[in-house]
């Protein structure tokens, strides 16, 4: 079905099959377009704008919708001290989907999606778009089409941040927060630089410009010290987001933390034998993951 949409941005729905079986699971793409020079904003932290809203509805109320996965944004920062995270020319919001056991061979599940969003270049205009995807449902012993965006799919699975995971050996940095600072520091052999993306649910940041990205002088090793908006009531701030990490090759990473992320660091630490290695422990941090 065509897109309803309205000023410099689009948006449609992707499946890497043209068709589906019972009890598959898959993800959905939320796919937009947006003009040239125009952005959208990321759904983490920012000075001016604010992120699209998804509201996805099916035909089959028994169809699962998880959580939907948002790929690493562009930061900009622009004069005036303002910093935002956004999106130009094309970008996919990933949504895991389960289709119900019982789904019967022969029907069809109609996806919708419903966007409200602002769109930016020299002003900011409101814009919305809405669409659906018709989908017919196979015996789950016939063997499913592949669509003409299952590599476009692909593709954005590729920009989705990754989890720190269970190695935290292999992370080139360390993570600690003391009441409402947050600290991170590089460990990896040929780090240049840190940057760090306030995402969603993660406790307001004072100074997006200054403290989220690190200004490493010589040699000396990138570091980000990060304040957070003291609670009102009293209580821990959250942690949530994507680090990321530039090297000398020109490679970039980026990673998500999170609480669990910085619970992990502090028991490494506490669990640190006299000879200075370390116990093996299992993370249990998670989202978003690849």
């Amino acid at each position: 079905m065509q897109a309803k949409a309205e000023s410099h941005a689009k948006i449609d729905l992707l499946l890497p099959t043209v068709e589906v079986q019972p009890g598959q699971h898959t993800k959905l793409g939320v796919r937009y377009t947006i003009d040239p020079d125009w952005h959208l904003y990321w759904n983490g932290q920012n000075d001016s704008g604010m992120c699209p809203t998804l509201k996805l509805t099916s035909s089959a109320p028994e169809v699962s919708l998880g959580r939907p996965q948002w790929p690493v944004p562009i930061r900009h920062a622009a004069e005036g001290g303002v910093v935002d995270h956004i999106y130009e020319g094309q970008f996919i919001i990933l949504v895991p989907i389960d289709v119900p056991i019982g789904a019967k061979a022969g029907s069809a599940i109609d996806i919708t999606v419903e966007s409200k969003f602002l769109v930016c270049k020299n002003v900011c205009l409101p814009g919305e778009g809405s669409f659906t995807l018709h989908v017919p449902v196979i015996d789950s012993k016939a063997k499913a089409t592949e669509s003409k965006d299952a590599k476009a799919l692909e593709s954005a699975q590729a920009k989705l941040p990754v989890a720190v995971g269970d190695d935290l050996s292999k992370v080139p940095f360390v993570v600690a927060k003391e009441k409402d600072l947050l600290r991170i520091d590089a460990t990896g052999t040929g780090v240049t630089s840190l940057a760090f993306y306030p995402g969603e649910g993660c406790s307001e940041v004072v100074n997006l410009v200054d403290d989220c990205i690190s200004r490493p002088k010589g040699n000396s090793v990138p570091s980000l010290k990060i304040k957070l908006t003291p609670s009102k009531d009293q209580t821990p701030q959250s942690v949530a987001g994507i680090v990321e990490v530039k090297d000398g090759s020109g490679g970039v990473r980026y990673v998500w933390i999170d609480d669990g992320t910085i619970a992990d660091f502090e028991r490494r630490n506490k669990e640190r034998v006299p000879d200075g290695g370390t116990v093996p422990e299992k993370s249990k941090t998670g989202i978003p993951v690849k």
